[in-house]
This record gives C-alpha cells, structure tokens and sequence, in this order.
C-alpha cells in the first residue's frame, strides 16, 4: 500500500475584480510509497474535505478531483473548483472559527479512498474571511478611520489607564480618584461547649447548634488508632473483633474470610479488597526512673540507659538495663560523671558515652562501660567538650559528628580508633546541627533533621572511606530532638518536632532508592528519646512531652497483605 506525505502547503486565496471569479486556493503535496520514494507519473484519485472538528467529524465541504503526479511525485491542486460531494465551497463561513483540511486519496486512480493525512488551515480562512467582509467600517465615538489608517481622538494620554486597589483597614481605595468603599461590618466566629452540644456563634449575629453526643466533653480523647495483631482487629481505647480463620469449609452465603493467597480456595469469589495488617507499635515494662536526653544502647538483646533528666532534679547518674529475653529491668553501677544529652556509640562489649551536660557546663569527658563486668573507665578525652552530638561506629572506629557548644551548632567530625586511642579530626558536615537523628548503614553514617538557628530537615550522609559529604533527599518534616534507628537496611526518623510543638511522626527513608515514606506514627509524641534498631523491631525509651517519660515502646515496620474471599 502506498503512502501520502506533504511537505508544502501553499495557501492562496484568488480575487479578482470580477464577482463570477471562482473562490479557491492552491495546495501543494508530494506522494510517496511506503518505502520513501515518489510515486511520479501516476493517476491519482483525491477526496478533499473541509472540517470545522476533527473530533466531532462535522465536514462543511467536500469534492473530488482526478490528478496525475510529475516526474518528483507532486501534486497541484486549486481546492475549490473539484466535483462537489457535499456542501458549497462559497458558503463556507470562515469567521466561525478554526478550519482543517482532510485529504483521502486512491493510487489507482479509482474511489477507494484512504486517509492520507489532515491539518489545520490558517492563511486561507483570513484571506476568504477578507473576501466575504467587505471593506466598509464606521467610525464610533473617539476613533478617526482615514482610507486604511485607524486613530484614537479621543484621550491620549496612557498614565491615566492603570489604577491601584489597595485595603486600608476597613477601607477599599481605587487609586487616581477612583474612590473608596469602607466595610464596618466586623465579626468574629467562636464556637463554645454547652453539655454535649457544640454552639457556633458569629459576633453580633446568629449561632448554630451541633449535637455531638459526647458525653465526656473532652473532644481530645475522640481520636483513636486502629490496629492488627494477628487475627484480631484493635482499637486504641478498647475493644476488639476477631477475624475468621481461614477454613475449607463453605459460610454461609455473603459470608467471608481472610487469606494470604489472593487465589480464592474452591467455593469462593475473591472480594475484591483486602487488609494490610501490621506496622504496630505496643508497650513494653518501662523503666524505673523517668528521664530524658538519656545516651542509650545496645549489646546481646539488652538495652542500656544511661543518665539523663528527669526534669525536676539534678542530672542523672543511672544506668538501667533492660532484659528483652525476659522483659525485665535492672539497675547497673552508675556512671562516673552525671551527663544529658550525651552519645553512646559500641565497639564490642564496651560501650563509651561520650560528651553530654553535667549540669554546670558542656564537657568532654569519654566514660566507657564494659557490660561483662559492670564497670566505668575513662579513655581519651573528646578534642572538644560538646552535647547533643551523634555518635556512630564503622569498620572498629567510632564517629562523633556534630552537636552544641558555646551556644554554637558544631559541624565537626572526628574519629576514635580505640587501638590507638586517639582522635582525628574528619570531614566536617555541610550542614551544622544539634540535636539530630545518626543512622549508620551501608559503611557510612547518615545525619537527619536537628537544629542550628532553626529546625532543620537536610539529609545527609558520610563515606568513612572517602572522607566525604554528600547531601540526600530532605525529609518531609523539620525536625529537632528527633532520634534515629535502622531495621532492615531502612532507616526510620522518629518523634522530635520544633520548639513548641513535637511530633509523633515515623519516617521510613530507603537509601538505594533515596525515597521517604510516612509510617504509623508513635502512640504519642516525644523529643530527646533514645531509639535502637534490634533484628527487625525498633525500640524506643524514654523522652519528653510535657514531662520526662518512663515509657519504652517496639515497633515491627513489616506489614503483611491479607485478600478477603467471599462463598458464592
């Protein structure tokens, strides 16, 4: 099957001086065959429409005409003056809108005509638009028409067109004298509880009363959280539902089941809908002193806590230890030196906390706990006395980046080689900060959120091996106080928030696809906590939301997809 291709389209309107002088215009096209070259000397059969929608299909004109190509494969045409299918080339009223022009053609020359192409007429409607319209224009009030010339008369001047609207209190100001309209209508609306109604009233107007049946009267304990252990469904504030245990036998009709396969078994249709159950958080025994700002780690399935705040007294000396074999907390020698907001970081069975407030002053001191023994030793100190700095460990060598001192936010980054017990000073941060989330995963150490100035949520992560920064995608929240855990090659931002208001948000962050997802949140917000990823559950301690926090909680981030079948 042959092809048409047009590479020129010439439109030319023909006017002369007489009235019986036929409309038309030229069109121009060259015909090939599927393989490129030019159909010449051949007797071709054309269709040629005229169409005001190409979507609607609505042709206003159609003809037909019989050409034969050169020896290039062209084509000349005057559309107009073809055998007429449909309509009337004359009566084709141009100033109604956009025109296209269809051409179907037949390479036998015959009527078996395909479509060769379509598009949109511009020159031609203006120049048959201008042969219809006449020459003949009147003058209105302020314009001056001289042959072919068009003038305004009226006012000249172009400085007085533009005006300003402008609010001055109650008051609306059209600039240029354009006068001004002042609204002394001011109203407030509030809304106030009256028993178990909520009254909406508008100052100095009408109220509407909303029965909300809450019989507490306490509108923040409404918002509950839904959640799925196994094969019972929970609500946060009480109650509960079982779901049916997948079965060969047949329910009743309309009766359904849950499965893992989204295959139904024989005797069922698949519902179309499912659950994803999972992603829990739940409560743990807590602890025996409430605190926050607590350096915490971990070494064989156990939790340490070390110092901290209670908020009320003097900084903490405690250690706790928490069993998660037997659920159980225990209380261990306590540090040398009180500290808040201190690092802890692990190299074998020690673990050093490092830096941190005493209460006084921001110090440098480096206390290691070895958790065989249940004894502190000093090592090297910190090559600067710093708090709310993170710590992480790679390949034996212990990071300690960033935190506060001297009312400055540190970018500093320095590492601890406990074979040689020195310090050496690293690539410092792009970013200053305190008070961040530290994640170490895939040999480097990623630091998220914090504060210097203001609440942060820059993400960026750091190669030991090539002593380099490199700046990640951000978080979705601006976060300081925040802590940070890993659990499957996934790390999670928790909790933290700004200055006046902190957030139970959980953050999961991919690092080989550089993508954040929001997760279910903490049960309640909290700040300056500690966070420690252990095989695949995230566990968190202590912290503050109004008042130093005892509490520690679990989290499971997986999530498991049930299908619902239903009998026929």
């Amino acid at each position: 099957m042959k092809t048409i291709s047009t590479f020129c389209l010439l439109v030319l309107a023909h006017f002369a001086g007489m009235a019986q002088s036929p409309l038309a215009f030229n069109y121009q096209a060259v015909l090939r065959s599927t393989d490129g070259a030019p159909i010449i000397n051949n007797d071709i059969g054309l269709k040629i429409s005229i169409l005001s929608d190409t979507v609607q299909n609505i042709v206003h004109y159609a003809e037909i005409q019989d050409v034969t190509t050169d020896s290039y494969g062209r084509i000349n045409l005057k559309i107009g003056t073809g055998d007429i299918l449909l309509g009337s080339f004359s009566g084709i009223n141009w100033e109604d809108g956009n025109y296209f022009i269809r051409i179907e053609f037949d390479d036998s020359g015959g009527t078996n005509y395909q479509l060769a192409g379509q598009t949109q007429l511009l020159s031609v409607p203006y120049a048959l638009y201008s042969s219809q319209s006449g020459n003949s224009f009147m003058a209105g009030e302020g314009i001056d028409i001289d042959e072919d010339v068009i003038s305004n008369t009226g006012d000249l001047s172009a400085a007085n067109e533009l005006q300003t609207l402008t609010k001055l209190g109650n008051t609306v100001v059209l600039s240029q004298g354009g006068g001004a309209i002042t609204d002394s209508d001011n109203q407030s609306l509030n809304v106030i509880s009256v028993g178990t109604s909520r009254q909406i009233q508008i100052s100095g107007g009408n109220s509407v009363t909303i029965e909300v049946a809450d019989n507490d009267n306490q509108p923040e304990n409404e918002i509950q959280v839904i959640s799925i252990s196994n094969d019972t469904i929970y609500l946060s504030n009480g109650g509960y539902v079982k779901l049916p245990i997948p079965t060969s036998a047949i329910v009743p009709p309309g009766g359904c089941i849950q499965s893992l396969s989204p295959e139904p078994p024989p005797g069922y249709f698949y519902s179309g809908t499912g659950i994803t159950a999972g992603d829990l958080w739940n409560d743990l025994p807590p602890m025996t002193y409430s605190r926050f700002g607590a350096a915490v780690a971990t070494v064989n399935n156990k939790i340490y806590v070390f110092g901290g705040w209670d908020g009320v007294s003097s900084v903490s000396n405690v250690v706790e230890v928490f069993d998660l074999d037997n659920q159980t907390w225990e209380k261990k020698s306590n540090m040398p030196t009180a500290v808040v907001y201190a690092a802890a970081a692990v190299i074998g069975s020690s673990i050093h906390v490092l830096g941190g407030y005493n209460g006084n002053t921001i110090v440098n001191r480096h206390q290691v706990y070895n958790t065989l023994n249940n004894s502190w030793s000093l090592a090297t100190n910190l090559p600067q006395a710093r708090s709310g700095c993170g710590a992480a460990v790679v390949s034996g060598k212990i990071y300690l980046i960033g935190g506060f001192f001297n009312n400055t936010a540190l970018n500093t980054n320095q590492m601890y080689d406990p074979v040689t017990s020195a310090w050496v000073d690293k690539a410092p941060m792009t970013t200053a900060r305190t008070d961040f989330a530290t994640a170490q995963t895939n040999d480097g150490i990623y630091a998220i959120g914090g504060w210097n100035q203001d609440v942060l949520n820059v993400n960026e992560f750091y190669n030991p091996t090539a002593d380099t920064w490199t700046t990640y995608y951000s978080t979705s929240y601006y976060r300081s106080g925040c802590s940070g855990a890993v659990v499957n090659n996934k790390i999670y931002v928790l909790g933290g928030g700004t200055l006046y208001n902190y957030n139970s948000i959980t953050e999961e962050y991919y690092p080989l696809t550089n993508e954040w997802k929001t997760k279910t949140s903490m049960p309640s917000p909290r700040s300056f906590f500690g966070a420690i990823g252990i095989d695949d559950k995230i566990y968190i301690v202590g912290g503050n939301f109004g008042e130093a926090l005892k509490s520690i909680m679990v989290y499971d981030p997986a999530t498991t997809q049930y299908y619902i079948h239903c009998s026929q």
